[in-house]
């Protein structure tokens, strides 16, 4: 499967397993994504969004 850049994380809170991402394309629930850091490298489904159009 062919993978294409969607974002770029710009902070995790790893407490609560959550990560703020700068999206360049959608991204909806249910879609499968992977992220690829200097410590992390896993892949994931989307179970939740929040967005803030500041």
């Amino acid at each position: 499967m062919v993978e294409t850049l969607m974002g770029k994380v710009t902070h995790v809170y790893p407490k609560v397993g959550v990560a703020a991402i700068v999206l360049d394309d959608h991204l909806a629930r249910g879609d499968r994504i992977h992220i690829h850091g200097h410590s992390e490298d896993f892949h994931q489904t989307v179970t939740s969004l929040e967005m803030d159009l500041a």
